[in-house]
């Protein structure tokens, strides 16, 4: 089977496991072409991009055994647009109907069965409704399902972003974690469309295009500008990536960037109004590693779970600056 329809970098599904493309051609000693794959189960794969002494491509994950060589002609799970998503979890087809009267409908003078018309406005109102929406694990790719670059000038996109809107104008939560998303823009596109949005997770996908393909920056800034909590554990996102990311998210509250092996020392992160932030599960080592950070002025709470942490900042240099400014006196309550 030709490999003329995948790309480095691509998110796919087999069996339910999500993985990354990371080589595509020939594997010196085997006839055909190859998918090298990193799984994001790395217990799922058996080397860490080599064969026969060759490393042929290279994992973000620190794991061993993430990687395997899989033929382009194995049959893949169907990605789904966000659209498809939330509607095969929270209106399927195969959902009962509410009790419908024989009410007979009219077209061009003639009488028909209404067939399904109260089913679909069931649906309609069920979607419209949502505030909290979970879709963790279900292939999606994007606003428009799985595709190539968007053209965000498109009627097609604009089209896809409108029926986001339309369809559930309410969502305040939403949990994308585990999917097949692998573009910085498709991100934007679907958070453009929820105006209400609060709380954002995107755990474990592997987005690896942070370009914005000519997105305006300030449309991507509409598109977070009311997101308070983001989540991007295990996403082998790097730490100056995510501060290229987060002047986006002006009213930031809520960090979490767990599991991302992190081991340098950090840099500052833009002026926001963080409040709280994880960065458990990353080898840091020592408290150095984050003393950047003490410039985020409204911080009060700080997980470093199993960071490893061995070195503690030396106490003898007095006139080094704190590693964060101490909390805003309270007066007594009387």
């Amino acid at each position: 089977m030709s490999t003329s329809g995948f790309h480095i970098g691509q998110r796919i599904s087999y069996s339910s496991a999500l993985c990354t493309i990371r080589f595509i051609g020939s594997v010196a000693g085997t006839k055909g072409e190859w998918l090298g794959v990193e799984w994001d189960d790395p217990k799922l794969g058996k080397h860490a991009g080599e064969h026969n002494g060759i490393q042929y491509f290279k994992c973000l994950s620190p794991n061993s055994t993430a990687a395997s060589f899989v033929r382009p002609s194995r049959p893949a799970d169907p990605a789904l647009s966000f659209l498809d998503a939330l509607r095969q979890k929270y209106a399927p087809d195969d959902a009962p109907a509410g009790h419908q009267e024989d009410n007979p409908i009219e077209f061009s003078g003639k009488l028909v069965e209404e067939v399904g018309f109260e089913k679909i406005r069931q649906q309609q109102a069920i979607l419209q409704e949502l505030r909290i929406v979970i879709l963790d694990g279900m292939r999606v790719t994007g606003p428009q399902g799985p595709s190539s670059v968007p053209d965000i000038q498109s009627e097609k996109w604009q089209a896809s972003l409108n029926d986001i809107a339309v369809t559930c104008p309410k969502i305040r939560e939403l949990d994308l974690s585990r999917n097949l998303i692998e573009r910085w823009v498709d991100v934007v596109g679907i958070c453009k469309a929820l105006h209400d949005l609060r709380r954002l997770v995107l755990s474990e996908n592997r987005i690896h295009d942070l370009d914005l393909h000519g997105f305006n920056p300030a449309i991507v800034q509409e598109a977070f500008e009311g997101v308070q909590e983001l989540m991007l554990d295990s996403t082998f996102i790097t730490w100056p990536e995510l501060t290229s990311l987060l002047p986006s998210f002006s009213a930031l509250q809520t960090l979490s960037f767990k599991t991302n092996n992190l081991s340098h020392p950090l840099t500052a992160l833009p002026s926001l109004p963080l409040k709280s932030i994880s960065l458990s599960f990353n080898p840091l080592g020592t408290l150095s590693s984050i003393s950047a950070l003490h410039s985020l002025t409204k911080l009060t709470s700080l997980s470093l779970a199993s960071c490893s942490i061995s070195t503690l900042p030396s106490l003898s240099r007095a006139r080094r600056p704190p590693l964060f400014l101490p909390p805003p006196h309270i007066p007594p309550r009387l």
